[in-house]
């Protein structure tokens, strides 16, 4: 069963870690966010296909970074002009998502555009 992002259990999910994997680029474009669900679950989310990432992330406040919002878009319906950039050079990426966090203790800002994410356990 596919997870929808939107439906994930954000109220009371702390940010925990964020790792980027560049070893093939092009091929395997990843960004993996670790969660602390408020059940204590913790898990991975993993982006794949990733074709842009936006951080604006401020540190050193002693504070769990629990996520005040986190939303996913299609890009189409947010930045018309990020699409016509790829269309171009004729590479389509009409299905590509926007996935964006907003923290609470730092309002840090990170913004994933990726064609699709998995759940994993840690």
């Amino acid at each position: 069963m596919k997870v929808k992002f939107n439906d994930l259990p954000w109220d009371d999910a702390c940010l925990m870690g964020l790792h980027i994997d560049r070893s093939r680029p092009g091929h395997q474009d990843e960004i993996g966010i670790d969660i602390a669900w408020g059940s204590g679950r913790r898990q991975r989310l993993v982006f794949s296909d990733c074709y842009q990432c936006n951080m604006a992330m401020n540190m050193g406040v002693i504070a769990e970074e629990k996520l005040l919002y986190a939303n996913a878009a299609f890009v189409k319906d947010k930045d018309e002009q990020f699409l016509q950039k790829w269309a171009r050079i004729e590479v389509d990426i009409a299905p590509l998502q926007c996935f964006s966090f907003v923290t609470e203790a730092t309002h840090s800002k990170i913004e994933i555009y990726a064609m699709q994410f998995i759940v994993l356990d840690l």
